[in-house]
């Protein structure tokens, strides 16, 4: 089975899903793997392999570069994706969770930090606006900003992250 991408649908490319494929590129080159997902509107192709024994490799194909897709064989690799499946879940005992008033704690301190430092913020919820342009979301760290600003932003997540630096000295 080998179909031209230029005119294909989503319909025609779910008997692909679990399957390993041969994809050729718009520049001449062939990535193999097994079509883990499909993205419905781009029509993007996600492969993944495990040529390497027990470690997955991920490519991401954008629907836009392939010209063509062929099936390799027509084996069903389900069992196969649903273990490359548990290496992409996130262990929940590695994720921080954060309690609530841990939370209030800290934007207080950030709160009097920004003021000492007379740094213009307005509060909005649980949310921090400074200078009008970068939001600061909880738990108040430089990854917690949020701004269309790149030079804003990376300038508040600079002064967010020697408050962090400051409060980790004083403890």
């Amino acid at each position: 089975m080998e179909e031209s991408v230029s005119n294909l649908t989503l319909t025609d490319l779910i008997p692909y899903l679990h399957k390993k494929i041969e994809v050729k590129l718009i520049d001449g080159s062939c990535r193999c793997g097994c079509v883990y997902t499909i993205d419905p509107e781009s029509l993007s192709v996600m492969l993944f392999d495990n040529d390497q024994g027990d470690q997955f490799q991920m490519k991401l194909i954008i629907g836009h570069a392939i010209t063509r897709i062929s099936a390799i064989d027509d084996e069903d690799y389900t069992q196969l994706a649903d273990q490359f499946e548990q290496v992409l879940k996130v262990d929940t005992g590695q994720v921080i969770s954060y309690d609530s008033q841990a939370m209030k704690e800290r934007k207080d301190r950030l709160i009097n930090w920004l003021n000492q430092t007379r740094i213009p913020f307005e509060e909005s919820g649980d949310n921090l606006c400074v200078v009008g342009v970068v939001t600061i979301k909880p738990p108040f760290d430089k990854d917690s900003c949020v701004s269309s600003n790149e030079i804003a932003l990376y300038r508040v997540q600079n002064l967010i992250q020697n408050f962090v630096d400051n409060e980790n000295k004083t403890k």
